[in-house]
């Protein structure tokens, strides 16, 4: 399964917008993930680099953490060990409390 971001100039592919295929990428991770079980999310900072696309086909850190947060995700953890990416670490956010 191949869930992405849409940007919003992509009509054809993603009628609604990024939001709208977050969302649904998101319950239908939720539904495949096996209890415990964390996506991971390997990006280009969203700068000027040597390597990767272009500024304006990034997605910024916070962007991604807000997109994925309305999908019911949290951040667990992020790694500071690639130079030119984030890497970031999420899990099912618990339901809740009422």
């Amino acid at each position: 399964m191949k869930c992405f971001a849409c940007l919003k100039a992509d009509p054809p592919l993603c009628p609604s917008g990024r939001d709208f295929q977050g969302n649904i990428c998101g319950s239908i991770i939720k539904k495949m993930l096996r209890p415990g079980g964390q996506i991971l999310m390997i990006d280009f900072q969203k700068r000027e680099l040597p390597v990767g696309p272009p500024v304006h086909m990034k997605i910024a850190r916070e962007d991604l953490i807000a997109q994925i947060k309305t999908s019911g995700f949290e951040l667990l953890k992020e790694h500071t060990l690639l130079p030119y990416q984030y890497f970031l670490v999420f899990s099912p956010a618990p339901p809740p409390s009422h």
